[in-house]
């Protein structure tokens, strides 16, 4: 075989090697690309899942706020009206007081007419317990 031959040959295998190697890499980064792009959709899929229960839960949280502001606005109308009766009970027995004591001056008065008038002494009548109160 001539020079030229054993070269154009040697050049041949050469090359032969080249492609061979470049196409195994080339299969390589085709295996690896569809891995990544494997790995890719599988991230996006948890991605999108993720986000909907993000988006769930800030949907809950939300309802929730809601909720509890409109109790603290309930729990606030409560108490103005529960201040409010508590300061009707409180006039309620200031006035029944009032009332009891007037009662027993009047029967106080009652009482001395009818000894001016010569009636025969009357005991005077037990003073009925006011009801306990209830604390507050």
């Amino acid at each position: 075989m001539s020079m030229w031959a054993a070269a154009w040959n040697a050049a041949q295998d050469a090359i032969k090697t080249e492609r061979d190697g470049l196409t195994a890499a080339r299969r390589e980064m085709e295996k690896e690309r569809a891995e990544m792009a494997s790995e890719i959709v599988e991230l996006e899929t948890k991605l999108d899942t993720m986000q909907a229960e993000r988006d769930s839960l800030a949907a809950t949280l939300e309802a929730e706020t809601k909720r509890h502001r409109e109790a603290e606005e309930k729990m606030g109308g409560i108490r103005i009206e529960n201040a409010r009766l508590e300061e009707r009970i409180a006039n309620t027995d200031k006035r029944a007081d009032e009332l009891r004591d007037q009662v027993t001056r009047l029967e106080g008065e009652l009482a001395c007419l009818a000894q001016s008038k010569g009636a025969p002494k009357q005991e005077p009548k037990p003073k009925p317990k006011p009801a306990p109160k209830k604390p507050t």
